[in-house]
């Protein structure tokens, strides 16, 4: 396996530690969230790195946040997608991309996000690590320690088709792969 797995690094843990519930969600206004091209376009995944960062650097103290433009911008340069090839779901470049590719190009080469003051800037990780999804607790104590986990999961179609509620029983068809952010855990009192 060429990933690092995070559990990998802490003692062989056969438990995670316990780590309290962060409201760091709701640092970010709900208005500045915005789906970031992905109601139209299947660039999730690089919605999901201006998402990831929005919240992240909220909660330090230095707020960015991502346009659609950047965030097509980036599906552009990572699969080669064209928005003017064709329409919404008659596209042939819109094939969504892998997150580890969109990872490494963030690593690599940086994403572009706006600060608090209007100016581009460019925002790159230092790395990343494969997490057990099995493992509720691994996932809870990843997010709190960096502040978030950027996921990929097979979509049962019946999420795309039932936005407002997403319990929903196992064994049903996929629609495709999804990327998703957990930047928090919720709090008893909202920010």
């Amino acid at each position: 396996m060429k990933l690092p797995a995070l559990g990998d690094y802490l003692d062989k843990a056969t438990t995670w530690p316990a780590v309290p519930a962060q409201g760091w969600e709701f640092a970010v206004k709900p208005s500045d969230w915005g789906l970031l091209g992905n109601d139209i376009w299947g660039d999730c995944t690089c919605a999901g790195c201006l998402s990831s960062s929005a919240a992240q650097s909220t909660n330090a103290g230095s707020p960015l946040h991502g346009t659609t433009d950047q965030a097509l911008a980036l599906y552009t340069a990572v699969t080669g997608f064209d928005p003017n090839a064709g329409p919404s779901g008659n596209n042939p470049t819109d094939n969504g991309a892998a997150c580890t590719d969109v990872l490494n190009y963030w690593q690599k080469t940086g994403i572009e996000l706006t600060d608090a003051n209007g100016k581009t800037v460019l925002n790159k990780i230092v790395g990343y690590a494969a997490l057990d999804v099995t493992s509720v607790a691994q996932m809870k104590y990843a997010a709190y320690i960096f502040g978030g986990a950027y996921l990929g999961i097979n979509l049962p179609q019946q999420c795309e088709d039932e936005t407002d509620n997403w319990n929903f029983a196992s064994g049903l068809p996929i629609a495709g792969g999804h990327c998703i952010v957990q930047v928090g855990e919720g709090s008893a009192v909202e920010r």
